[in-house]
C-alpha cells in the first residue's frame, strides 16, 4: 500500500490450561457467579453476590475484595458453595 498504513499488530496464542478440571465445576453456577460479579465490577463481592445463597462458613473467599482480584479457583470455590 502506498502510503504505508500506520498499523501495529500482534499475534497471540491461547492454550488450554491442563490444571483446570471441568468435572469440579457446575458450569451454569460458575458462569452465573462470574456474570453477577463483573456486572458491578467496582463493587465488592459481598454486594454484587448478595442475592446468591452462598455458604460463607465453608467458602474460603474474602468477600471484601473486588472481582478482578479473584483467581479462577476462587470463583470455582464460590460457585461450588452456592446452597
Amino acid at each position: 500500500f502506498i502510503p504505508r498504513p500506520k498499523v501495529q499488530s500482534a499475534f497471540i496464542s491461547i492454550e488450554k490450561r491442563s490444571d483446570f478440571n471441568k468435572n469440579d465445576v457446575n458450569i451454569k453456577k460458575f458462569s452465573q457467579v462470574v456474570r453477577m460479579a463483573f456486572n458491578q465490577r467496582r463493587k465488592m463481592l459481598r454486594n454484587s453476590l448478595s442475592t446468591l445463597n452462598i455458604d460463607l462458613d465453608v467458602c474460603k473467599v474474602d468477600f471484601k475484595r473486588r472481582p478482578e482480584q479473584l483467581t479462577v479457583s476462587e470463583f470455582i470455590d464460590i460457585s461450588n458453595n452456592i446452597i
